[in-house]
């Protein structure tokens, strides 16, 4: 009877590892394709990893330094959005925000007892920048995506609801291709080549400035990289970006002559946020409140969802002390990534994807929004459980 208890103890093990693990790599497809019910992919991970660590009789990986500004953090928001909002609000509204915080204690903590998690995750978003690519190309020729959704603004969107949301989800993927393109065999660095520059084309079609100034903010800091690989990733973004501007040198430059009137209205809008901001700016004013307070400080009927800016909105979201653990946080997590990278190209290119999410939506999309709160964790968490792998191998543990 004991053996038999041991037996099927094991074997539910596994077949709970391994459906939460089927659920991982589903999250990144229903992310662009269903985004409803990823929302229940997240709540599956969250409940399978639980039973997991049940099961296996072992706490949650636990790095004191980098979990508890994260704990805080989220604790600052609900406590804050409690106060203002009611209990009920403040989880309809910040539900997305403590799942992706949820997504990113499992990802550390799989990756770190298994590599092959984070390799296998790796395919999954190259096969989804390939999907959307030649989603992007049959939607620019053919007037509609593969699922017959047009173009908006004559601006690329394949299966997303809008340019930017495009944008945000690839420019995350293009390090991770640079990766392989850098340290892998022939064929590989041969196909991810061809996945570079098809996502570099999707991004431009997409037409989003943010993005562009995130992959030249990329392209900046592998150039300090010492590896002659690196030269190729150069040369072909300045061949793609020669043939976009040869092909829509008319509408990338309306687009950049507009950014500056664009930043205008947003640096505006910034200075009209500090106005709502000043009237509770220790606790903050909870979640999704923004648009409704708004007009009552400004004195418009100008609707506006938000101010533009990660640290305004968190700011006026949660207060002053949220603000500080959040800026400590990203302080925290540059600071590991860089001291762990050195030695690591994987951590080097998850920290950029990291990097390129964050330049792509600070001052473009809600922080606390479906889309953001799903990237800016996901990679945190794959760049973590990278670092912690390497270390795991055996490398000495540093900052």
């Amino acid at each position: 009877m004991k053996s038999a208890y041991r037996f099927n103890k094991g074997k539910s093990l596994f077949l709970v590892q391994s459906f939460l693990q089927i659920f991982l790599y589903l999250l990144p497809i229903f992310y662009i394709y269903d985004k409803s019910n990823a929302e229940s992919i997240l709540e599956f991970i969250i409940g399978f990893y639980i039973v997991y660590k049940i099961l296996k009789k072992t706490p949650p990986f636990f790095e004191r330094s980098i979990h508890v500004p994260v704990l805080i953090f989220m604790l600052l928001v609900v406590f804050t959005s409690i106060i203002n909002i009611g209990l009920f609000q403040t989880w309809k509204e910040g539900k997305i925000f403590y799942y992706g915080i949820g997504l990113f204690i499992v990802l550390v903590d799989l990756i770190r007892e298994n590599r092959k998690i984070l390799n296998r995750l790796c395919l999954v978003l190259l096969l989804l920048s390939l999907f959307l690519g030649v989603d992007v190309l049959w939607q620019q020729f053919q007037g509609v995506d593969l699922f017959s959704q047009a173009p908006i603004d004559n601006r690329a969107t394949a299966l997303f609801s809008h340019p930017n949301y495009l944008a945000l989800f690839l420019v995350g993927v293009i390090p991770i291709q640079a990766y392989f393109i850098i340290t892998r065999e022939t064929w590989v660095r041969v196909s991810n080549i061809v996945l570079f520059v098809l996502t570099i084309i999707a991004v431009g079609l997409s037409k989003c400035r943010s993005a562009w100034i995130a992959l030249v903010f990329f392209l900046v800091a592998l150039s300090f990289r010492k590896r002659k690989d690196a030269a190729i990733i150069l040369v072909l973004f300045c061949l793609c970006a020669a043939v976009f501007i040869s092909l829509y040198h008319t509408e990338a430059y309306e687009r950049l002559t507009h950014f500056m009137s664009d930043e205008e209205l947003r640096v505006n809008h910034w200075s009209q946020s500090l106005k709502l901001i000043q009237a509770n700016p220790i606790l903050g004013q909870g979640l999704d409140t923004f648009k409704s307070l708004y007009p009552q400080y400004n004195f418009t009927s100008e609707i506006v969802s938000g101010p533009h800016n990660f640290f305004l909105e968190v700011w006026q979201i949660a207060g002053l002390f949220a603000l500080i653990v959040y800026l400590f946080l990203l302080y925290k997590m540059v600071s590991f990534g860089l001291a762990a990278q050195r030695g690591n190209t994987m951590v080097f290119s998850l920290l950029m994807s990291f990097f390129m999410v964050f330049i792509a939506t600070v001052i473009n999309i809600p922080f606390f929004s479906r889309y953001v709160s799903f990237s800016f964790w996901f990679y945190f968490g794959l760049m973590m459980g990278a670092r912690e792998s390497y270390f795991v191998e055996g490398h000495k543990k540093v900052a």
